[in-house]
């Protein structure tokens, strides 16, 4: 064989090794690459948010997942908007794929803290508690949350509707037309003791669910809980129940029906809430048992409704509940305040 042939046949073995090595340096040199990127966005979007007045703190973050994917890994998480919503969690993960980062997944693994405004924080532990990101070039982008066998506790002590939820799910999905479809439900839940669900439940898991769409969608991207609503407000939004209601284990004891709920300028509910009840006044105060009416507002449509004049004046189990000057109404009668979706921020006082 001569030295030629040998030159050639030794060319076509070594090149597509050649090939892969330089392949697999490139690959490497992108995936190093894309990993900083990673890192300053994230930076660089904290800093947009603190510069916004959020509160956005992290330590030990890590990102792992050569070659096909990028982990990252942050231990103390604690992010909260101006309003006084916000999340605190002792180790936080994300995935995402390096060759279609498309969807972002994140997962506490140890459990986590959510704020509210004005009240104390509450304590979620889970086998599952995981948010998955879509569509993040869309305004807004798919949001899905899930949480399977959740364990909850207020921190300071103070009671809450529910202290175990089997599971929950709330998913928002861009659709045409600036509408988004919404789906909120928490499945077979355990309520606290002492709560008008334990008591009208006995022993009966509580399922709460709201299949809707929203309206004008595009505005419920970016910024403070108030801003945000309050964006959405002024463009028009609407929610537009479909179904819901919550059932105590296969009895239902309200239903919601086609209605129309928006905010007005100050921050109030406004629009209309049809219901369809077995009973009307225990309806209404767990109403106010999962957070959607105030609890004195609850407590005179419980009273009314238990009256024999105004069950024979809408039929014992169907009603209407409207909100308007921020107020909520009964026919032509105002039961108090209206639910309050956000809060207007004051001006400064004049020096």
């Amino acid at each position: 064989m001569s030295d030629v042939a040998v030159k050639a046949k030794r060319r076509w073995i070594i090149l597509p090794w050649a090939a892969v090595i330089a392949a697999v340096v490139a690959w490497s040199a992108w995936w190093m690459i894309a990993s900083h990127q990673i890192v300053a966005r994230m930076d660089a979007q904290a800093q947009t948010l603190r510069t916004a007045g959020w509160s956005v703190v992290w330590q030990n973050r890590s990102v792992s997942g050569y070659p096909f994917r990028f982990f990252i890994q942050m231990d103390q998480v604690h992010v909260s908007d101006p309003a006084g919503w916000g999340l605190a969690a002792p180790k936080l993960d994300a995935e995402t794929s390096a060759i279609t980062p498309s969807v972002i997944v994140f997962v506490a693994k140890n459990g986590l803290v959510l704020s509210r405004p004005g009240k104390p924080g509450i304590a979620i532990m889970g086998d599952v508690l995981r948010m998955s990101l879509g569509g993040l070039k869309s305004h807004p982008p798919r949001i899905s949350v899930e949480g399977i066998n959740l364990k909850l506790s207020p921190s300071v002590g103070e009671r809450i509707t529910f202290s175990a939820i089997s599971r929950f799910e709330a998913h928002l999905r861009l659709e045409a037309g600036d509408t988004a479809k919404v789906f909120f439900r928490i499945d077979q839940a355990t309520p606290s003791t002492g709560t008008l669900l334990s008591r009208l439940a006995e022993t009966k898991p509580v399922t709460v669910d709201v299949e809707g769409a929203v309206t004008n969608a595009s505005q419920l991207n970016g910024g403070a809980w108030n801003g945000l609503m309050s964006r959405w407000g002024e463009a028009g939004g609407q929610l537009r129940i479909e179904q819901g209601g919550i059932s105590l284990g296969n009895g239902a004891l309200l239903s919601l029906k086609a209605s129309t709920l928006s905010v007005d300028e100050q921050g109030f509910l406004k629009g209309s809430l049809s219901l369809h009840a077995t009973q009307v006044d225990d309806a209404m105060m767990a109403l106010s048992d999962i957070s959607v009416l105030p609890q004195q507002t609850a407590s005179v449509a419980s009273g009314m409704a238990a009256g024999q004049s105004l069950l024979a004046a809408i039929g014992g189990i169907k009603t209407t509940l409207h909100f308007h000057d921020a107020q909520a109404w009964l026919g032509p009668v105002a039961l108090g305040d209206a639910p309050r979706i956000y809060r207007v921020a004051e001006a400064p006082a004049a020096q």
